[in-house]
């Protein structure tokens, strides 16, 4: 199961690299990573993560992101809630999507 990291951490020196680092050794791997311009000094990191051997509990990882240093928060969204919010955005069909669209005159 894939879940949602999003992590707020302080701009400084080797911080990405220590997140990274302790996400790949504690068995799970990134699928997906972005990061958000800092600002005042912090930045936004969206990390997606997936077990490597299905034992690892991401309540623990998470736990041990938010010992780190230069990290301020985390919080997890679970990737099945994640589709479940995108899906409410957007029409499922596309008979649905031309219903909702303006007409072109």
């Amino acid at each position: 199961m894939s879940n949602t990291l999003n992590i707020e951490i302080f701009e400084t020196e080797g911080a990405l690299v220590r997140l990274i680092g302790l996400i790949e050794r504690r068995g799970f791997v990134i699928s997906s990573m972005a990061m958000s311009a800092p600002s005042n000094g912090s930045a936004r990191v969206t990390v997606d993560v997936a077990a490597r051997g299905g034992a690892r509990q991401i309540d623990v990882l998470t736990r041990q992101i938010e010992r780190l240093f230069d990290v301020h928060a985390v919080s997890r969204t679970p990737a099945a809630e994640a589709l479940d919010f995108a899906a409410g955005l957007a029409p499922a069909t596309a008979s649905e999507w031309r219903a909702e669209c303006p007409s072109q005159p």
